[in-house]
């Protein structure tokens, strides 16, 4: 399983629609109301596991959710930082920083609602973040580390206590929930079986309206948005089985990107002048969660056997965790269900990738794990100016969840 990080390049019609930001699909509100619906249709070999921002590991999930959900600070291309639900950074010029960066007051935009009409508060951001403080085994915990808790000053400002200095507070973005959704639902229950169904509640640009595990995913234009109004009206992700498909259903137009591409297949599209293709890499590194339940497990018996799990990786990819830690791999073996960056989750000893504590909750289609291997990539055919999905242009903003991943 993957876990998700960073800045996420998608191009469409000669224009970069990036997970660099979605806002990038906005435009003019002058255009016809008779007009068809302006559609994006995305292919991805990993679809979201779960859309619920307690559960989901995939960076596809972290994908959907930075078009349905804001977080107080984003992360630009240019490596600064810039309000989102927040109104203005909070610095110690302003005010916003105090006793020595161990608390931050935040005051919030205003007039901003969710895509059910309901207005956003204080109250929802407090709620999320005390949500996920109280739950060390949340996979959003990392976000909110060194946090203690988060104030309601009134409606339209949070006071956030940390234990310490928080130096990576911008950095370690998190989606706000509505509190009027998520309050309903026990913290067990978030973090194990709720399911998050359609239409989702959020305050970002896109509204997930249908899902199918395993086959799409439709986000329909946020009509309460409080940003720039996306040139958009859906986006619609579609899973392939495989690379080879998706790449050729690029290429006939049935799709108008494609994210993640293996390597080879996406050497082979840079030279097709109907497509524009876009590689980058991130920060990331992988870490391996062991299922050594004790008890009726789905896990492999011999991953209880502390030596086994203490001989990988084999000796083909390295000599034992020493070799790994150099690429990024945390700084000691697991124990039992110990807690690599990540939470350790009950699962059948698979592989996922776990991202930096400082990634940002931007999007990526290309990376790789530090000191190894070929960046993975995107590609998306490239369409005649006169389509309206031409029409995109790029602010270059970044939604960001607190995970890393490469496709």
């Amino acid at each position: 399983m993957r876990r998700t990080a960073a800045v996420w390049m998608l191009a469409l019609a000669g224009v970069i629609v990036a997970g660099l930001g979605w806002q990038a699909m906005t435009g003019s509100q002058s255009a016809a109301a008779t007009a068809p619906p302006v559609t994006l249709k995305v292919g991805w070999t990993v679809g979201p596991d779960n859309l619920s921002p307690f559960i989901g590991y995939e960076t596809s999930s972290y994908e959907v959710w930075s078009l349905q959900y804001d977080s107080l600070f984003l992360l630009y291309p240019d490596g600064s930082f810039g309000p989102g639900l927040a109104a203005e950074i909070p610095t110690e010029e302003n005010g916003g920083i105090s006793a020595g960066g161990r608390v931050w007051t935040v005051e919030l935009r205003p007039g901003v609602a969710w895509s059910d009409g309901r207005p956003l508060t204080a109250e929802d951001v407090a709620f999320t973040y005390n949500r996920v403080v109280g739950d060390r085994t949340s996979v959003l915990y990392s976000a909110v580390r060194g946090i203690e808790r988060v104030e309601v000053v009134d409606p339209d400002t949070v006071r956030i206590r940390c234990s310490r200095p928080k130096t990576d507070m911008l950095a370690q973005t998190l989606p706000i929930l509505p509190r009027h959704v998520w309050g309903r639902v026990s913290p067990a229950a978030a973090a194990s079986s709720y399911q998050s169904r359609p239409p989702i509640v959020g305050s970002g640009p896109f509204v997930v309206t249908e899902f199918k595990k395993g086959v799409y995913v439709k986000l329909e234009r946020n009509p309460h948005y409080w940003g720039e109004r996306p040139v958009l009206d859906e986006v619609v992700f579609l899973t392939y089985s495989d690379g080879e498909t998706m790449t050729q259903d690029l290429k006939l137009g049935v799709i108008d990107a494609a994210l993640g591409l293996p390597p080879a297949l996406f050497k082979t599209l840079r030279s097709d002048p109907r497509l524009r293709t876009v590689a980058r890499n991130l920060l990331e590194f992988e870490s391996i969660f062991f299922n050594c339940k004790d008890g009726p497990s789905k896990g492999n018996p011999a991953l209880r056997d502390r030596a086994f799990r203490r001989a990988w990786p084999p000796p083909s990819t390295g000599t034992g965790w020493r070799a790994w830690r150099t690429a990024g791999w945390p700084s000691r073996a697991p124990r039992c269900c110990s807690r690599t960056p990540g939470p350790t989750r009950t699962g059948t000893g698979s592989l996922r990738r776990t991202p930096s504590p400082s990634a940002s909750r931007g999007r990526a289609t290309n990376s790789r794990r530090p000191g190894t291997g070929t960046p993975t990539a995107t590609a998306s055919a490239r369409t005649a100016p006169a389509s309206p999905s031409a029409s995109a242009s790029g602010h270059g903003r970044t939604r960001c969840p607190p995970r890393a991943r490469a496709s």
